[in-house]
């Protein structure tokens, strides 16, 4: 029987190198064992990676190339050089001659391939499709939802939306329900949530049972405050009588007794630590500057008063921990009623339209391994697997650990190999349903009846030195540091020995393994590490001053022969890598003044761009073209393209006075005119006109984000509704912020998160925002909770927000659990990102909090504080950083910049950080129906139907009566959009069509009839499909073309119907007209969000 080999790999110590040994080992001991081998990583690029470095190395082996491996290999299998490398050349072409069956993938992936398998079992039919996208089914079940809330099958779901939005108008919170809602859907994927779904939907599932849990909570609440408030009157009223002021008392004007103030008012129930320093001391409770007789007055007084204190201290003793918990439970109360409504959509839309979500699958695939065995899995998948290899263990979630522990046992059990590799250190994916925990402890508890090797890489490849022995000193006491704050924390709280047990060297038993050796051929002290913390400063902003640094530390390194390309700038926020590259680009902070090349697939958002937002500008002042401010704002946009950088082109007052034709004002209003011509255009089509219109010269320098536009306009157009409007909606709420994608290797610094740095090195490393917090307590995060007692455990698993007032609750040690996580998850996004650096460390961050030395708010406190307060370990591999510390200026200097070495290949780096915009569509196509396929007018494939619905909507916008048939069709002809043939067909369809008693009177001659006439309204400009007047009411009309009923659209006629009606029509009709469907659907006109109030 095997044991579980496990190794614990840090930041650089080989871990690819380890794992391509051990599937070369099982290839040699068996060349057919990549047929039953599963290696899974998480990322496409790395089993992309490991892929090719298997295959290379056996390459490199049998040409003679390397010697890697051949030295183990020989005496692990007794065999000589020559034969090795023989033996890798034939295993190299089983790999390449059988490559489908070479096993690495995704752990998506492989539990895709299981889902396929038990689709049926699952309920998909056939040709389903795996999505990736959750926010956009999360978005389309809010909207749903919206769309419900004024059918009177559905009052409770309004009731408790308007509740919902109450509470947070209540709680002073702003709020948008459309975002609030998709906030709280993103908990149904949850894998705590998964696991306890079926109670959770049993408990909620019912609103007249939630109600009635939520009218305990709230007698629970009531009476507490009851008695609380009933005490303050008590002694407010004794106080009051006296006639004594606050300012007799101890402490004058802030004097504890004041607590009954607060009582009264609800305002605070905890006493101050002065007020408990006074119960039972009369003596304390007057001034000696009192006259006798006021004293006399307050001894008088002092034994009810007193008597009130301690009744209070009494009943917070025995009730302030249930009222609490009742208090945040409420909290959230509402949105625990909606989350199985949304949970419901989902699944609704999901089975609707054949789709199964990817974030699901482990949840899904837990329920199929649980109840069945490991063979009949892999018979179904028609594939047996006996060895598995995991990569990245450490970002494994609890339900895919949950579906891979069977066939690992299994594989143990039969006598065969499996290993997992990874790093509690590098856990940064917690908001992914990662688990460190199963990495530092589940796996070999798992396992105990079979064993474990658990194996150290604990040497560093990747790091020169210096860089090593300083994150070994940073992390080893730092850790220490954070464990140590972390337990005074709880230490007032909970008592309980198991918690204190399981966490109370929980965060040092994480960091363990973190000293590292560098391999004795690599020489010693090398490597250059700098570290600033900045004081407050009234005179210039942190900003300011970190990338005035930053600048100069960079063009310093360029001098001294470092490229562009060795430098990698890490942030933890998109925001954060936004400001450095617009501070680099722009030139600001350098002293030449020119700007610095940058490259970022994080950072460089479509907003950065001049050309991008004068060609949105275009696109919001073309839909509302009534609008002066938007048209001003173009024009603004069309000067700033022109003008140098940092100035601006024209009085501010001038943009409102563009319809003369004087100066500026007539350039202005010859292309305006000019552009508003093309209103009429599809949304591609205006984007790319947009874009060829531009000057030659911007789209030389801005192309890659004007292409990256067109991109983004096209993936759009296959999302969603193709309209003007819904394309602004789109920009501003997430278009703006798209990151436009450029190739790596260009000569220019590279900036990006911290998380997607991963599994990457760079010779230089800046970290210019190293002070994120160590607790994320003010975002307000969720946690779910379970309640133990009664009665609030009615409901098995609760929604609190993650605050400090969980530490006097029935969920403290959850609170505390969190707590640690995040202390865990901050320190450990600093170890990923030091440890990138290969030969240059530059952090920059805040100058110590007020309680640094009590308390650590943020990393920047645990660095001063390992700086400034280590007590030196004189092991080998650690630094003296006392020796180097300059704690007046906050910097820490340590270590020579080394001579940098030159890896790449400079022809091999690209000049042009921005590519030249170039579209031969634009340039010599324009775009055409294309009219001679077969399959045109058929219902066979989405591009058909497409095609078919765009005629069809223009044929109806020109034909009014029957009679306009033949002419509408026959100037299409003319245009070329339609063949003879085609028009035949149409010809007989729209007769069909429109003779039917139910469309009959839309083309009456008698009623008169718009067609896509625009509608303006101060909000925008509204364009129905048609508008026919009848004698005692009006008909709004929307043509639908495709093969599903959308209910997005009943909220897009709902809104043309109210415009009409606002124009002064009393009785008005809204319908949508599936055409291919054969239906027309009736529109409510209750559908907008604001109709909740």
């Amino acid at each position: 029987m095997s044991q579980l080999k496990i190794y614990r790999a840090s930041a650089g110590s080989g871990k690819t190198f380890t794992l391509t040994k051990e599937y070369l080992f099982l290839l040699f001991a068996n060349p057919n064992s990549y047929l039953n081998t599963l290696a899974v990583t998480f990322t496409n690029k790395a089993t992309g990676e490991m892929k090719s470095r298997i295959l290379e190395k056996l390459f490199e082996i049998s040409t003679n190339k390397t010697d890697d491996y051949v030295a183990d290999l020989m005496a692990a299998f007794k065999l000589n050089e020559g034969e090795v490398r023989k033996k890798a050349q034939v295993l190299l072409s089983y790999l390449l001659h059988d490559f489908s069956n070479f096993s690495v993938s995704t752990i998506d992936s492989f539990f895709q391939r299981i889902i396929r398998s038990f689709a049926r079992e699952a309920g998909l039919e056939s040709g389903f499709k795996i999505e990736l996208n959750t926010s956009g089914i999360l978005q389309k079940a809010v909207d749903h939802l919206l769309m419900k809330i004024d059918l009177p099958e559905h009052a409770h779901l309004k009731d408790w939306l308007v509740r919902f939005a109450q509470q947070k108008l209540s709680q002073g919170k702003s709020w948008n329900l459309s975002n609030d809602l998709n906030s709280l859907g993103t908990e149904i994927f949850n894998e705590l949530f998964q696991l306890e779904s079926r109670d959770i939907f049993n408990s909620i599932g019912n609103k007249t049972h939630l109600q009635d849990y939520l009218n305990q909570i709230l007698v629970i609440v009531k009476d507490f405050e009851a008695k609380m408030q009933n005490i303050g009157q008590q002694g407010s009223s004794v106080i009051s009588k006296s006639g004594l002021p606050y300012d007799a008392f101890t402490g004058k004007s802030r004097t504890p007794l004041k607590y009954f103030e607060k009582l009264k008012e609800l305002r605070d129930f905890e006493p101050t630590a002065t007020l408990l320093k006074i119960i039972d001391e009369p003596e304390k409770w007057g001034r000696k500057e009192n006259s006798l007789a006021i004293n006399q007055q307050i001894a008088d007084i002092y034994p009810s008063l007193n008597n009130l204190i301690k009744k209070a201290l009494d009943l917070l003793e025995r009730e302030f921990e249930i009222y609490n918990t009742a208090k945040v439970i409420a909290q959230n109360y509402f949105a625990l009623g909606i989350i199985a409504d949304i949970a419901r959509e989902v699944q609704a839309i999901c089975r609707d339209e054949n789709i199964f979500l990817i974030a699901d699958s482990s949840h899904f695939l837990h329920k199929i391994i649980d109840q069945n065995d490991t063979p009949f899995i892999y018979e179904k998948m028609g594939t047996r697997f006996q060895n598995f290899m995991i990569d990245e263990f450490q970002d494994t979630s609890k339900l895919q650990w949950l579906n891979f522990k069977p066939l690992i046992e299994n594989s143990l059990a039969t006598d065969q190999t499996s290993l997992i590799v990874g790093d509690v250190k590098q856990s940064i994916y917690r908001w992914r349903n990662s688990d460190w925990n199963l990495l530092a402890n589940a796996v070999e508890h798992d396992f105990a009846q079979y064993g474990s090797q658990t194996l150290s890489l604990d040497k560093n490849w990747r790091s020169l030195s210096n860089i090593v022995a300083f994150n070994n000193t940073l992390f080893v006491s730092g850790a220490h540091a954070i464990q140590n704050d972390f337990n005074a924390l709880f230490a007032d709280h909970i008592q309980d020995q198991a918690f204190i047990a399981e966490f109370g060297n929980k965060i040092s038993q994480a960091y363990a393994d973190v000293h590292q050796h560098t391999p004795s051929n690599l020489a010693a002290n090398q490597g250059h590490i700098r570290a600033r913390f900045y004081a407050p400063d009234k005179a210039l902003t942190y900003d300011e001053r970190m990338l005035s640094d930053m600048v100069q530390h960079i063009e310093k390194l360029v001098a001294q022969g470092y490229r562009y390309s060795d430098f990698c700038v890490l942030v933890r926020k998109k925001d954060e890598g936004e400001t450095v590259a617009n501070a680099l680009l722009s030139g600001t902070y350098s002293e030449s003044g020119n700007g610095i090349p940058v490259i970022s697939n994080e950072s460089l958002f479509l907003s950065g761009s001049s050309a991008v937002n004068f060609m949105m500008a275009q696109i919001k002042y073309l839909h509302n073209p009534n609008n002066l401010i938007l048209k001003a704002e173009m024009v603004l946009n069309h000067q700033l393209l022109h003008a140098p950088e940092h100035t601006m082109p024209i009085e501010v007052g001038k943009l409102f006075d563009l319809d003369t034709e004087k100066g500026f004002a007539q350039q202005a209003y010859e292309w305006i005119n000019q552009l508003l011509t093309q209103r009429q255009k599809p949304l591609l089509e205006l984007v790319e006109m947009l874009a060829y219109n531009l000057p030659p010269d911007i789209k030389e320098k801005q192309g890659i984000y004007i292409q990256a536009f067109i991109n983004c306009t096209n993936q759009f157009i296959k999302d969603y509704f193709p309209d003007l409007s819904a394309f602004i909606e789109w920009w501003d709420d997430k278009g703006k912020t798209e990151a436009v994608a450029v190739p790596d290797n260009q000569e220019a610094i590279k900036i990006m998160t911290i998380h997607k740095s991963k599994g990457l090195e760079f010779k230089v490393v800046l970290i210019p925002y190293c002070n994120w917090k160590l607790d994320t307590e003010i975002n307000n995060n969720i946690i779910w909770c379970r309640p133990n007692k009664t009665p609030f455990n009615q409901i098995p698993l609760l929604p609190v927000t993650y605050t400090s007032r969980l530490q006097n609750t029935q969920f403290k040690e959850d609170y505390f659990k969190e707590r640690l996580y995040q202390y865990v998850d901050s320190l450990n996004l600093l170890y990923v990102a030091t440890t990138r650096s290969c030969e240059v460390l530059l952090t920059y961050g805040d100058g110590p909090s007020k309680t640094y030395k009590k308390q650590l708010k943020s990393v920047s406190d645990l660095m001063y504080l390992t700086i400034d307060k280590q007590v030196y370990n004189k092991q080998p591999g650690f630094i003296d950083l006392a020796k180097y510390w300059d704690k007046e200026n906050g910097l820490l200097c340590y270590g020579e910049i080394p001579k940098p070495g030159r890896n790449n290949n400079k022809s091999e780096m690209v000049s042009e950080v921005l590519k030249p915009f170039t579209n031969k569509l634009l340039d010599d196509v324009q775009i055409a129906i294309k009219t001679d396929s077969d399959d045109y007018f058929t219902t066979d494939g989405k591009q058909s139907k497409i095609n078919y619905g765009k005629v069809m909507h223009e044929a109806f916008e020109y034909i009014r009566t029957a009679k306009d048939i033949d002419s509408a069709l026959t100037k299409m002809l003319f245009e070329g959009k339609l063949s003879e043939n085609e028009k035949q067909i149409l010809n007989t369809q729209i007769a069909s069509l429109i003779s039917k008693p139910e469309t009959k009177a839309w083309f009456d001659p008698a009623n008169r009839v718009k067609s896509e006439n625009a509608i303006l309204t101060k909000s925008g400009t509204y364009r129905p499909d048609r508008v026919v007047f009848l004698d005692k009411e009006v008909h709004v009309i929307d043509y639908k073309f495709g093969d599903k009923q959308e209910p997005k659209y009943e909220k897009q006629v709902a809104q043309y119907v109210r415009q009409v009606k606002d124009m002064g029509h009393s009785k008005v009709k809204g319908y949508i007209w599936y055409v291919t469907l054969n239906k027309i659907v009736p529109v409510s006109t209750g559908f907008v969000q604001g109709s909740l109030f």
